[in-house]
C-alpha cells in the first residue's frame, strides 16, 4: 500500500478470495467424512466434534487429534490476532482519507487544535503501516 502498489493489492485479494473457497470446500469434506464416520461407528446423529469422534478412536488416534486440535487452537488464535491489526490499519486508513479530505477542503475553520491533533494521528498512522505490513 505504502508502494501504491494496486496490482499486487488486487493480485493478493484475488489469491485471498482463492483461499477462503477452498477453505469452505475443505470443511464441507471434513463435515462429511465425520458424518460417514460416526453413521459407520452406530453414532449418526451425534455431535461431530472431536470429542465424540475421540470416544470411537484408539488411543493414538486420539492423541493425534489432541495435538491437531492444539494446533487448529494456535492457529485461529494467530489468525484473531491479525484480525485485529486488520481492523486497526482500516481504522487508522478510514481516518487517513478523513484527514486528507479535511486538509484538501476546509470548512473555513481556523487552524487550531482540532487541526493539529487530526495532523498528529494522521503522521501516526502513516508511521504504523509499515509496522503492521511487515508482521
Amino acid at each position: 500500500m505504502k508502494a501504491n502498489d494496486t496490482e499486487a493489492i488486487t493480485a493478493l485479494l484475488i489469491s485471498e478470495q482463492k483461499h477462503i473457497k477452498a477453505i469452505g470446500q475443505t470443511d464441507k469434506e471434513r463435515e462429511r467424512a465425520v458424518g460417514e464416520f460416526l453413521a459407520a461407528n452406530g453414532m449418526a446423529g451425534q455431535p461431530a466434534s472431536i470429542h465424540t469422534v475421540t470416544e470411537l478412536t484408539g488411543p493414538e488416534d486420539t492423541e493425534v487429534l489432541a495435538m491437531l486440535k492444539a494446533e487448529l487452537i494456535d492457529e485461529v488464535a494467530k489468525l484473531k490476532e491479525r484480525n485485529g491489526l486488520n481492523q486497526q490499519l482500516i481504522y487508522q486508513s478510514l481516518q487517513f482519507i478523513s484527514v486528507s479530505l479535511d486538509i484538501l477542503r476546509p470548512r473555513n475553520q481556523p487552524f487550531g487544535f482540532q487541526t493539529v491533533f487530526m495532523l498528529n494521528i494522521f503522521k501516526f498512522s502513516v508511521n504504523n503501516i509499515g509496522l503492521i505490513f511487515s508482521l
